[in-house]
């Protein structure tokens, strides 16, 4: 009965050492990351702020094809929105866009700890790094 029981003990041990390990949970404490690439077309700048309950980031410009990056440290309330915009250089009026760039509960979606949104003509897409597709969350 005695080795039954620690057997027991080191498959739990086992289970919970790997269930850990799996990027797509959120960890509390672990670093994640908000990228922002600027995919709109070759002319227009994309301008960008983020924002939590603790931390203010930007205002910041992307050139075409630029992109940025900003990590920190998970807790159980961790939340980036971040608002988007850029004037068309085609003469049309502003295109804005808010979005949830990172949430504690939609990790699953991002496929690991890098949220990397594409800013394009259509709108902000999220790209899931383990399917490696992106999918449209918001339209200007």
């Amino acid at each position: 009965m005695n080795s039954t029981w620690h057997l027991y003990c080191v498959a739990l041990l086992l289970a919970l050492a790997l269930g850990q390990s799996n990027s797509s949970q959120p960890i509390v404490g672990h670093k994640y990351f908000v990228r922002l690439v600027n995919n709109i077309n070759d002319r227009d700048v994309l301008h960008f702020t983020c924002r939590s309950d603790n931390d203010v980031i930007g205002p910041h410009e992307l050139a075409p094809n630029q992109q940025w990056e900003f990590g920190f440290r998970l807790s159980l309330a961790t939340e980036f929105q971040c608002d988007n915009w850029y004037q068309s250089s085609s003469g049309s009026p502003n295109h804005t866009v808010q979005i949830v760039a990172f949430r504690r509960d939609d990790v699953p979606s991002y496929g690991g700890v890098h949220a990397i949104w594409s800013a394009r003509d259509t709108g902000m897409w999220l790209y899931n790094s383990h399917s490696g597709q992106y999918t449209l969350k918001a339209s200007w």
